[in-house]
């Protein structure tokens, strides 16, 4: 087994002013432009090891009012596909981001939303779990894995009560719950070998004063 050899280490941090900002992101609308925050975006990044482990100790990125998002993370043997192992994790947690309306065709991220999320290699084996919580509630997770050789994958979300409304002000859907599983092998679809499988449901979904439950779907 070879020796690995070498050391890492590196940090960055940077702050990025609104003009400059506004440099990078030219020929953006106006109103975007105005109703972008004064304050600096704040990058944070660290990393030490080696070939043998590397370690994300820090990765933010800051826009005070707006948003703040974190990771760190560690894996060993980055370079050997079968023996790597790692794992990371993720957070978001959402401020006042009303000004990317201009720029999403008014799909906003609410105040309050948070996004929880660990990461995972094993070899070839890949697995995610991610949890949406709106008003301090959890109301969706999903739980998915990929198999890097084989193709294959798997996964299955859960929507319990999630606001649409609050990412669509000017719709009229309302809360939802559902869920969706789904597993398969292959991403050719003229190989024989592949084959997938899809279940949902869809308990309860209001659009205006209008409620619909009780569908479902299941597909191969």
């Amino acid at each position: 087994e070879a020796r690995q050899t070498g050391a890492i280490r590196a940090r960055l941090l940077a702050e990025i002013g609104k003009e400059d900002m506004m440099t990078l992101l030219a020929g953006q609308p106006e109103t975007f432009v105005l109703q972008y925050p004064a304050e600096p975006l704040q990058l944070k990044a660290g990393i030490d090891g080696n070939l043998g482990r590397l370690q994300l100790t820090q990765l933010s990125l800051t826009l005070p009012s707006a948003f703040r998002a974190t990771a760190t993370g560690s894996i060993e043997l980055p370079l050997d596909s079968l023996r790597r192992k790692g794992e990371m994790s993720l957070a978001l947690e959402c401020g006042q981001l009303q000004f990317l309306q201009a720029l999403t065709g008014g799909v906003l991220l609410p105040e309050g939303l948070a996004l929880h999320g660990k990461a995972s290699i094993d070899g070839p084996q890949t697995q995610a779990h991610v949890q949406v919580m709106q008003a301090e509630q959890e109301r969706m997770v999903l739980d998915a894995g990929y198999h890097l050789q084989r193709e294959a994958y798997r996964a299955e979300l859960s929507v319990n009560g999630l606001d649409l409304h609050a990412f669509l002000p000017d719709d009229s859907l309302f809360a939802v719950h559902a869920s969706l599983q789904a597993e398969g092998e292959g991403t050719d679809l003229f190989s024989p070998r592949t084959r997938t499988h899809v279940q949902g449901s869809l308990y309860h979904l209001q659009y205006g004063k209008r409620v619909f439950s009780g569908i479902g779907l299941n597909a191969d």
